[in-house]
């Protein structure tokens, strides 16, 4: 898998939170991520943790080379308002072929105040977004009105080209010490449909927490195997329930604020 590639696919497959003011109540500050702010959509009150989340590749050469890599790493801070933080790390091989690690942003997302804040750790740039409470932004028209816009519909597929699907519920269990329940989803997609000149099985298997409000963000565990790509893992590890430290869902004092063009 090349760069590119790579770098698409943990776009696709990834991916949360500041302080209440004198004289708020929790019940208050959940009043108002649930009176429309569209970033309550992404995140949960009322159940704070951390986290490291982090997704790995592991391939299988046709020569038989397994070649295995981390490819981003994000820290995830939720507070018990449903404010979030994520801080990005990419992964590279170094000169010595050991794999490094870089921060390249910090996502603060707050549905109180309805603003998400993009931290450029290189250029100490806090880059500001302020939605209103019907989910309109400052750059047009309200999230359910640009989902409305037609798209041409795609053209038919024959149906022995069409992927099938079947999903298998998994049970209970636990890792990193939390109830989880899990489903495989398995797709075959037929000889033809993908240039290929016989069919091939891609495998989705997923966990999730059982509490319904717990870490509704990532699921715990999830593995992708695809022949095509081999098999990516992103898995939550350092799981830590309780509240996050305040100021990180505040921007430091030494990063300039500048808001998004409207």
């Amino acid at each position: 898998m090349n760069a590119r590639l790579r770098a698409a696919t943990v776009s696709s497959l990834l991916l949360l939170i500041a302080i209440p003011t004198v004289g708020q109540t929790t019940s208050a500050l959940v009043a108002r991520t649930e009176g429309g702010c569209p970033l309550a959509n992404l995140t949960s009150a009322g159940a704070p943790y951390s986290a490291l989340q982090e997704m790995t590749l592991s391939q299988t050469l046709a020569d038989g080379t397994h070649i295995e890599s981390k490819q981003q790493s994000i820290q995830i801070y939720r507070d018990s308002h449903g404010r979030l933080r994520e801080e990005f790390k990419a992964h590279f091989f170094g000169p010595t072929g050991a794999q490094e690690e870089s921060l390249r942003n910090i996502r603060i997302s707050d549905p109180v105040d309805c603003v998400r804040y993009s931290l450029d750790v290189s250029t100490h740039v806090a880059r500001r977004t302020t939605f209103a409470p019907n989910g309109i932004t400052p750059a047009g028209p309200t999230m359910e009105q640009s989902n409305a816009v037609k798209q041409p519909a795609p053209p038919a597929i024959p149906e022995e080209l069409r992927p099938k699907t079947s999903t298998e519920r998994l049970g209970t269990d636990t890792i990193e010490g939390l109830a989880v329940q899990g489903k495989r989803v398995t797709t075959t997609y037929p000889a033809g449909s993908q240039g290929n000149d016989r069919p091939f099985v891609v495998t989705h298997e997923v966990w999730t927490s059982v509490d319904p409000k717990l870490l509704t963000r990532s699921s715990i565990l999830s593995k992708t195997s695809d022949p095509r790509s081999g098999e990516t893992t992103v898995r939550l590890t350092n799981i830590q329930l309780g509240e996050p430290s305040p100021t990180l869902f505040q921007v430091p004092s030494d990063y300039q604020i500048q808001d998004a063009p409207k």
